[in-house]
């Protein structure tokens, strides 16, 4: 199965040396670390708690901050996020800014991998094999969803390349180096597909082994990828639901060792449950927004609407929310495409001229 597998040598690649970035130009050297966006600086517990988190599992190298001048490295501030609907004060997502500054930046520097095609399965690709199953099995289709844990914690950058993904925390006199993949870098996504299809083309290789299975249900695995969610949508028949499910479970640990599976993300087989951030009823054949997530998209447009300006950080909240609504009403894509174009192009505009 791994033969066949497209990008086979390029993940082993990544296994024995780490991602090898290219540079247009070799990032320069500073003479000064950028300063750390204020939300880094709002939410210093949360953030430091992160990072020690982080080199507690060997994602992040910290160096006393005097090292800096001695070891030429390139530095991008660090920003924090909400991570659910925790206070910062509690619990918060570090964001390594490697876009900043604009045209200076760690990501200006580097050269985008177009050699991987990145095709994600969305809730159109859900729907469809919901479709063909409940075709073949009527009332018999289920649906579950797997989370890679910290998934790109998993993928290293070659030792000769991390001294570029760097950044400092002033305040406790801290020296950070990336050492994996950072969110937000631009080959971050194609790094990580290159593993998230090994493990989908591991899984849908893969077929039920029970002699007593039924023939009818005894064809390949199908899977769905969106990210690190892995979606599976699969006929009640025989032993083809548990077989499924061990074998999601096990495609993730040969990609990316036995702590794999982020077991607190899996859910059972469901008629009715969620995936996608989204609310799948089989039986009903209807997709839909949680309540509170309608709320939530309702509040952030109505809080950009109201204000003479809007942030980078508060348009990004608002692409994500009508990612969701998006797909459930199709007419709001032309609404959501221009919002999006906004926060490519800028924030000069006024949210009104939208």
């Amino acid at each position: 199965m791994w033969r066949t597998y497209r990008y086979a040598a390029r993940w082993e690649d990544i296994v024995r040396h780490g991602v090898i970035p290219e540079w247009r130009d070799k990032p320069p050297r500073q003479h000064q670390p950028p300063p750390n966006h204020a939300s880094a600086r709002r939410a210093m517990h949360g953030v430091v708690k992160n990072i020690r988190k982080g080199q507690d599992s060997d994602r992040y190298l910290v160096l006393d901050i005097d090292l800096l001048p001695s070891l030429g490295v390139f530095c991008s501030p660090f920003g924090a996020v909400k991570k659910g609907d925790d206070p910062l004060s509690e619990d918060v997502r570090v964001i390594h800014d490697l876009s900043f500054p604009h045209g200076n930046s760690n990501n200006d520097f580097t050269v985008p991998n177009a050699t991987i095609d990145i095709r994600y399965d969305g809730a159109r690709a859900i729907v469809a094999r919901i479709e063909a199953v409940d075709l073949q099995f009527p009332g018999q289709v289920r649906m579950m969803s797997g989370d890679v844990s910290g998934v790109f914690r998993h993928i290293p950058i070659h030792a000769d390349h991390v001294g570029h993904f760097a950044g400092t925390i002033p305040e406790p006199g801290i020296l950070v180096i990336d050492l994996c993949c950072p969110f937000g870098w631009t080959n971050s996504p194609a790094a990580y597909w290159i593993a998230g299809g090994a493990i989908n083309h591991l899984h849908s290789s893969s077929r039920p082994v029970w002699i007593r299975q039924p023939a009818c249900g005894s064809t390949e695995f199908d899977g769905k990828v969106w990210c690190d969610d892995h979606n599976c949508v699969e006929p009640n028949i025989g032993s083809r639901l548990d077989e499924a499910a061990a074998s999601l479970r096990r495609s993730m640990t040969q990609v990316f060792g036995p702590d794999a599976c982020n077991e607190e993300k899996f859910t059972e087989w469901f008629a009715r449950g969620s995936a996608l951030g989204l609310v799948w009823d089989l039986r009903r054949y209807t997709v839909s927004m949680p309540a509170a997530k309608v709320e939530k998209a309702r509040q952030r447009i109505c809080a950009a609407l109201s204000s003479p300006s809007t942030s980078r950080t508060q348009l990004n909240r608002l692409l994500g929310s009508l990612r969701h609504v998006v797909t459930c009403i199709r007419p709001a894509q032309s609404f959501f495409q221009r919002i999006a174009e906004v926060r490519c192009n800028g924030v000069t505009r006024s949210m009104t001229q939208t």
